[in-house]
């Protein structure tokens, strides 16, 4: 989200309301990517790497 908040016009407050609601499990984002994935401390999320990349040149979202 952090990475889309201007474009979605996300406000910092509804971001921090998000964190409030995170779980104590570990979460994947995509789960078919544990093994190329980092973890995101701030979102406690495991992120596929390179997710970004193939975001911004338009080739859509990976979920």
């Amino acid at each position: 989200m952090d990475h889309y908040r201007k474009e979605m016009q996300l406000s910092k407050e509804f971001l921090d309301y998000c964190k409030t609601k995170i779980g104590k499990s570990k979460r994947y984002l995509v789960s078919e990517a544990k093994e190329n994935s980092y973890y995101n401390s701030e979102w406690e999320l495991m992120v596929p790497e390179g997710l970004f990349k193939i975001t911004d040149q338009g080739g859509g979202i990976l979920v």
